[in-house]
């Protein structure tokens, strides 16, 4: 079996890592993201990379999830992706 790899690259953070993997840590801390807020921080998810991880975190501030993944070729910084714009933000 192949493994697809994804990148996620955006400005700063650039990460490579398994797709599958990358969807399975996205599917988890989506739940935690608001879908009515005011507060656009809170509309997205934060992507941290630090010594080999991809950290990604989300909350409604009453529900908050966290994961991880390891990922290669990993430039340290962090990013909020938010699905409305579809950008991200340092």
């Amino acid at each position: 079996m192949m493994e697809t790899e994804a990148v996620v690259a955006q400005g700063t953070l650039t990460v490579t890592c398994p797709r599958d993997e990358l969807a399975r840590a996205l599917g988890i801390v989506s739940r935690g993201v608001s879908t009515r807020t005011t507060v656009q921080i809170l509309a997205g998810i934060l992507l941290r990379v630090s010594d080999g991880k991809l950290e990604l975190a989300a909350t409604d501030m009453e529900l908050s999830l966290r994961t991880s993944i390891d990922v290669q070729g990993a430039t340290e910084g962090s990013v909020v992706e938010t699905q409305s714009t579809g950008t991200a933000k340092s």
